[in-house]
């Protein structure tokens, strides 16, 4: 007896989903996973930069994995900085129902992510959005936030310049009416945005206190090591509010919150989950500045192949092959 695995690749991937839903559904696991409703493992990190990330639930029917590797001099190649799969398993037989491009599912899950937090956090009449990194997150993470607050302006600032000048014509290209401006400096960038994202692999902190408007909300989706840094330890000793989707694991693993907790300008215990967040709230409860550090969790790769399967499985024309009985 044969089973059929069906095959998504970037553009299907993209065409079964729109950001909008990605948000949804997340935000729902984001819920249940803090309130301990989705059992998902620890993430690994292996020192070459492999990632392993897993997640059941017997609710969504599904085992959800995903292995990506990330590799910064990709750039330079014109290849995508994160390379890897992500499965989709039947929850009883273990049967692989779905295999699917695991860099177009981060970038969904992590741009979702962080327009969650951004819906919740963020002023509710944010218009200016500072982008600092125009790698491969960076186009769903404009994505996410235009889907929860009226941006009208987008500032890059990259180390490559021509990284960021075609970034901006491909923003241009989806969003004519956006006003893009290629930034000489992060501090050019940030100054005075209500929003700022970052997505590098930065070993040094980008962003200081005294960079930002006072209630500014950031989203640092970079810095996924214990050696990495993208906020400066001033600006989360400032922050009113720092949430994150996994605080155990950015504990572990996200440098900058490690480096904030171990001088003492952080407690440990006041980084809160993003799933107790009310992911509703449009800004209302908050002031000050806001934080969302995402280092990944299997449960939002999770709802996003769930997702992913109900619609490709009705849609009918996705290529698959056969795994042997």
């Amino acid at each position: 007896m044969n089973s059929s695995t069906l095959l998504l690749d970037a553009s299907t991937i993209r065409r079964l989903v729109t950001m909008s839903d990605v948000i949804e559904v997340v935000r729902q696991a984001a819920s249940k996973r803090a309130a301990g409703g989705l059992l998902a493992a620890p993430r690994v990190a292996l020192p070459g930069g492999t990632l392993l990330m897993a997640a059941e639930s017997q609710e969504h029917g599904g085992v959800a994995t995903k292995l990506v590797s990330v590799a910064p001099g990709n750039r330079a190649a014109g290849l995508s900085t994160i390379q890897g799969l992500a499965t989709w398993l039947d929850y009883t037989a273990r049967r692989p129902l779905l295999v699917a491009d695991a860099p177009t599912v981060t970038a969904l899950r992590t741009g979702a992510l962080s327009g969650v937090a951004t819906q919740a956090l963020a002023p509710a009449d944010a218009s200016v959005l500072a982008m600092v990194g125009t790698g491969g997150q960076a186009f769903s993470l404009v994505e996410a936030c235009a889907a929860v607050r009226p941006i009208g302006q987008v500032r890059l600032a990259s180390l490559r310049r021509a990284s960021a000048a075609e970034f901006g014509g491909r923003l241009i290209a989806t969003w004519p009416e956006l006003d893009v401006l290629i930034c000489d400096s992060v501090t050019e960038a940030v100054k005075d945005a209500a929003i700022v994202c970052l997505a590098t692999t930065s070993k040094t902190p980008l962003v200081q206190d005294g960079d930002v408007r006072p209630d500014v909300h950031l989203n640092a989706v970079g810095a996924f090591r214990p050696d990495m840094r993208e906020l400066g330890v001033s600006v989360l000793a400032a922050a009113t509010v720092v949430c994150s989707d996994d605080p155990h694991g950015a504990l572990r693993e996200a440098g900058d919150l490690m480096e904030a907790v171990a001088c003492g300008s952080l407690s440990a215990e006041s980084i809160i989950d993003l799933g107790v967040l009310d992911g509703r709230s449009n800004g209302a409860v908050r002031s000050g500045i806001t934080v969302f550090k995402s280092v990944g969790t299997a449960a939002a790769d999770l709802a996003l192949l769930d997702l992913l399967w109900q619609r490709a499985e009705a849609d009918g024309t996705i290529p698959s092959f056969e795994f042997s009985a």
